[in-house]
């Protein structure tokens, strides 16, 4: 917060940090050190303008993270990286066409962003930056690269780069408010910078006491509106989306959607368990430093962010207050260079860290095949065979007082993989969802929304080999899976996505185009409606008229809701469920596994003998031990205490890796799952034919 008015700690940090092969530049947020033009005690603060106007903390972290991405696109020596991790930087090359190692190139392009931008800012009539032309640009490239001494790859990109192809090795290192900066930037580029390392930073923003600058609640005022200011920038103009959706105020929407989804996560950390997911997947190469007597950032707001379980890297020096630059002989005479060797030595292990996951992780142009370094060919990531190390340990799944189980990334993963498992063995599989889950959808959107949950290279090659597996399985035993989805799921998928969202985003921060969802969708759509899975949920009207099955189980229904108006219909969704039955639970409750028409009425067959045991008075004497329903019922409920029959239910958020869904072990709420499935396949009907008679399953 401009708490110093000097760069004399700077140039002293980076005096323990640099040798002859190394350099470091500092790169200051808009507003401070040398880019402020007031200093002094009776000079406004950037502080001031943050209590003032919060927004302005969060436009000129958007301008901090485009002038990086121009910075990192001069100094990285690759082309184009193959990986799925992070945000594209500026004039991705590729085999047979130049990219930003061409200094008119790439000078052309950050002109063309900075232009862009700038105009923007005048058309919202805000203070604007001097204007520069291109000429500056091209020479401030051209000078920087002969500084650093900077060479571009020579392996070429049907290859993973080599330890020469990587120089220079770029790091990260940010002290109190900087320290959020370095990690916004290691998180958004984690394929071209090696580490971070921070000092005096770490944990949120509301948690920072900024006593010596401020009161409290004027600091809470702050932190309190940067959770509005997208919403409030968008309804006063400050920021303007084209009529095209490309451009949000001059920028790159994708890069827009990238840059404000990194502010939130990391400044605000609203929903912890993203950031703890990131901070997880890239634990060895990040380093937080504190101070045993810092009140401003106390190790507690950095452990109290940390991941719960494997925790973080992070070193606490006793008696060591936020301001750093105050003359304290043990910091100065051995702290501070103690601090300057940890970091060298960290950034080295970082930079082996990084090469090892660039080999594990090089893929094909189009993103869909994976470099296998045994066989040196490129191979599809289910077929890739992943190095023996530490046996995997089964995650264990807490089960709750009433027999349900939320379920995180890993175990939602597990679960789902345990119902295909079920299927192959012989079972029947329903899928009741509002989405078109990411298994049945092709490896293009495999890849374009892996990265909404995942974000380290690795995690994120895993989860896709996991679904294309998945995936795979689901469409062999297609002829003993019912999928029911919306009707206008098609025009849902296919149409305008929304900016803002992480699931829209793909690869390297691009946005796919209608015709890109266009095909996902017919491929999609063929595959499964040519074997006769697929079913259209309509909740108003249907195609097909109810079965004797389906009118019954309706009235039963409507009669418990008390919903006597047929005009209303008793359920306007479906459930976002999975269930599988077991092959020894088709057997035990008569289900014909034979049949897909006598299965699935099986279904609701099975929904009516629960309903009809349910809506019994609660009364002495009220059962029927040798009723035909309530011995299907009893044998649900132990075929369900056998795991013979499974429920996982979907949450509707998706992209939370805290909370995937739910399996649902207790009667009462299995019962009225599957009660809400039966009644959205009685309001279905089967998927047409759009090919004019030709298979178009692959």
């Amino acid at each position: 917060m401009n708490e110093i008015d000097d760069v004399g700690f700077y140039y002293e940090l980076a005096d323990k940090l640099i040798d002859e092969e190394s350099a470091c530049l500092i790169h200051p947020f808009p507003g401070h050190l040398n880019r402020y033009p007031f200093v002094g005690k009776y000079a406004e603060t950037p502080l001031d303008r943050y209590i003032l106007d919060a927004g302005e903390l969060y436009r000129q972290f958007l301008r901090f993270m485009m002038e990086t991405q121009w910075l990192l696109s001069a100094l990285v020596p690759i082309r184009s990286y193959r990986d799925l991790s992070g945000l594209d930087l500026l004039v991705e090359g590729s085999e047979r066409r130049e990219g930003r190692e061409n200094l008119e190139t790439l000078a052309g392009a950050i002109w063309a962003n900075w232009k862009r931008a700038y105009d923007a800012s005048i058309r919202a009539k805000r203070d604007a930056a001097q204007k520069i032309n291109p000429a500056a640009i091209r020479s401030s490239i051209a000078t920087l690269r002969h500084l650093v001494g900077w060479r571009p790859a020579q392996t070429p990109l049907s290859r993973p780069p080599t330890q020469n192809d990587l120089i220079p090795n770029l790091h990260v290192v940010g002290y109190s408010l900087g320290g959020f900066l370095a990690q916004s930037v290691f998180f958004t580029w984690p394929f071209a910078v090696s580490s971070c390392a921070t000092l005096c930073s770490g944990g949120a923003l509301r948690d920072m006491a900024l006593t010596a600058f401020a009161h409290e609640e004027e600091w809470q005022t702050v932190t309190d509106a940067l959770r509005y200011e997208l919403v409030s920038a968008m309804l006063h103009g400050r920021l303007k989306m084209s009529s095209d959706g490309k451009w949000v105020s001059g920028m790159n929407a994708g890069y827009f959607s990238y840059f404000d989804r990194m502010f939130y996560e990391v400044f605000v950390q609203d929903a912890r368990s993203s950031y703890r997911e990131r901070l997880s997947e890239y634990v060895t190469r990040l380093l937080f430093t504190v101070g045993g007597k810092d009140p401003i950032m106390p190790a507690k707001s950095v452990l109290d962010a940390s991941p719960k379980d494997g925790g973080v890297n992070l070193v606490q020096i006793s008696n060591l207050e936020h301001f750093v630059f105050k003359d304290l002989p043990e910091w100065r005479d051995f702290w501070l260079p103690e601090t300057g060797r940890l970091l060298v030595s960290f950034g080295h292990h970082a930079e082996r860290r990084l090469r090892e996951s660039l080999q594990r992780n090089w893929w094909t142009r189009e993103r869909t095949r994976l470099w296998d370094e045994r066989g040196k060919v490129f191979v599809s990531p289910d077929e890739l065979k992943e190095k023996k190390g530490q046996p995997e340990v089964p995650h264990q799944r807490p089960v709750s007082r009433d027999g349900n189980v939320e379920l995180p990334n890993e175990l939602f993963e597990d679960e789902l993989d345990d119902l295909v498992e079920m299927l192959a063995k012989g079972g029947w599989l329903f899928i009741f969802r509002n989405q078109v889950p990411l298994a049945l959808l092709g490896p293009l959107m495999l890849h374009q929304r892996g990265a909404a949950l995942f974000y380290s290279d690795d995690r994120i090659r895993q989860y896709i080999s996991k679904l294309q597996k998945r995936g795979k399985t689901i469409l062999k035993n297609a002829n003993r899976i019912t999928i029911v989805i919306p009707r206008l799921r098609e025009k849902w998928f296919v149409g305008d996505q929304p900016v803002s969202s992480a699931k829209s985003v793909g690869i390297g921060g691009s946005v796919p185009s209608r015709a890109t969802l266009g095909k996902l969708w017919r491929d999609f759509y063929g595959a499964y409606q040519s074997r006769h899975a697929l079913w259209l949920f309509d909740p108003e009207r249907t195609k097909r008229p109810l079965s004797e099955s389906c009118r019954v189980l309706e009235e039963m229904v409507r009669t418990r809701l008390g919903i006597s108006s047929e005009e209303c219909p008793v359920t306007n969704q479906l459930p976002n469920a999975w269930i599988c039955f077991s092959g020894s639970a088709l057997q035990g409750l008569e289900l014909d596994r034979q049949s897909r028409e006598k299965m699935e009425e099986g279904l609701v067959k099975l929904a009516i003998s629960l309903e009809t045991v349910d809506q019994r008075p609660a009364m002495k004497g009220s059962s029927v031990p040798g009723d035909d329903h309530t011995r299907k019922s009893d044998r649900f409920n132990r075929l369900l205490a056998r795991e013979q029959i499974r429920f996982v239910q979907v949450s509707v958020g998706e992209s939370n890796p805290g909370y995937r869904g739910r399996r649902i072990g207790n009667q009462k709420g299995a019962r009225l799952v599957l009660t809400h499935g039966a009644l959205a396949y009685a309001h279905s009907y089967p998927a047409p034919d759009k090919t004019g008679g030709r298979m178009s399953g692959k």
